[in-house]
């Protein structure tokens, strides 16, 4: 009689290893930056092709979705950014995913702004779950509206959101992991009072705002600072973190893994078809539209 497990010795070692994990709760979410600071047109539509084309379970964009916006006395405010709204939601088009936002300075930088954000948007901050993880979702600026923080010094989230974010965070204890996205950590006048709140838990803080990609630390916490999705950048490369891209987050159980995602880094299955196609050289053979160096 044969063993009953040889058909399975039998198949290949990768095989084995997706059954044994075919179980497991995994789960991968994009994250975008910054669209707006003198925007590039175009950029940001290609970041939310490219996001879709890897199809995430949802994205998260981290916020300054419109320009600045200071308002003349004789302008109609709402209606003047509800049309940089509507340009910006034009451009996340094809973006087909499930979006969480995440308030900019660009975004609710005023009580014009902040109603009109509320209106299309709706809260400010908010959490919600996903596969065991925790996601909470902060306003740098909330304070400033509500006149606890001077334009000097406008990240704060204030004393009302931090009662929300520790009454948030004591109910979701049991959380595999915490995410905290919030357009602007490093700037904040309360990072410490987050961290403390945040305790023993095991979180990832990811942020935006300053257009240049960090992973930072502060007081032995590292944290994401995000770089951008067609708002102002030098462009300077990799290695001074001005890069215009999306970052790719999976959760498998307990564990995390990050990657980046530079712009036009995803291509999709047409990217080159015969009739697109430019004439290429293989060696010293001119082939133009074959895939082979060989006659028929």
């Amino acid at each position: 009689m044969p063993d009953q497990n040889e058909s399975f010795r039998s198949k290949p070692a990768a095989v084995a290893n997706l059954k044994a994990q075919e179980h497991r709760a995994r789960f991968s979410f994009a994250v975008m930056p910054d669209r707006s600071g003198n925007i590039r047109q175009g950029v940001f539509s290609r970041i939310a092709e490219q996001v879709d084309l890897m199809s995430p379970d949802f994205a998260v964009f981290i916020g300054d979705a419109i320009e600045i916006y200071d308002t003349p006395e004789d302008a109609d405010t709402t209606e003047i950014l509800n049309e940089q709204w509507d340009e910006f939601c034009e451009e996340l088009k094809p973006l087909t995913r499930p979006v969480f936002f995440v308030p900019g300075w660009h975004d609710y930088k005023s009580e014009a702004h902040a109603k009109v954000y509320a209106k299309r948007i709706g809260p400010s901050y908010y959490s919600f779950d996903y596969h065991g993880c925790h996601f909470i979702v902060l306003n740098s600026y909330d304070a400033y509206l509500h006149n606890e923080a001077s334009a000097d010094a406008v990240w704060r989230l204030g004393s009302r959101q931090l009662d929300w974010l520790a009454l948030d965070l004591s109910t979701h204890a049991s959380a595999s992991h915490t995410f905290v996205l919030v357009h602007a950590f490093y700037e904040s006048l309360e990072r410490q009072e987050v961290i403390d709140l945040l305790g023993k838990r095991s979180f990832d803080i990811i942020s935006g705002s300053s257009h240049c990609y960090r992973k930072q630390d502060f007081h032995g916490t590292p944290y994401y600072q995000l770089g951008t999705a067609g708002g102002y950048s030098s462009l300077d490369g990799p290695g001074n973190g001005t890069v215009d891209h999306f970052m790719w987050v999976t959760v498998e159980g307990k564990h995390v893994k990050i990657a980046n995602v530079l712009i036009d880094s995803v291509l999709p299955d047409d990217f080159c078809t015969e009739e697109t196609a430019s004439d290429f050289v293989a060696g010293e053979v001119i082939i133009s539209g074959r895939m082979s160096l060989w006659d028929d």
